[in-house]
């Protein structure tokens, strides 16, 4: 599945920079800078994330049947109502 060959490298990403933070953590050698370059590395991993999921989303609402759109378009509109 083409998503997959394009996420799991994001993930796989995203999980070096945590343990690298972990890693810098328990040797005690955590600088504010060192922590503010691996916060915006991983923030700009979870953009990317966020992106394909949403793609993801968009393309399974795709196959559905309209049926299965209006239950989904309920559902969301019960997540936004519930103030999610």
């Amino acid at each position: 599945m083409e998503q997959c060959q394009q996420v799991q490298p994001l993930v796989d990403r995203l999980k070096k920079s945590r343990l690298k933070l972990i890693s810098a953590k328990l040797n005690g050698k955590v600088g504010d800078r060192e922590v503010q370059a691996l916060a915006a590395e991983q923030s700009r991993i979870i953009k990317q994330l966020i992106v394909a999921n949403s793609q993801l989303e968009t393309k399974l609402y795709g196959m559905l049947t309209t049926e299965q759109q209006r239950k989904m378009d309920e559902l969301l509109r019960q997540t936004l109502d519930s103030g999610l």
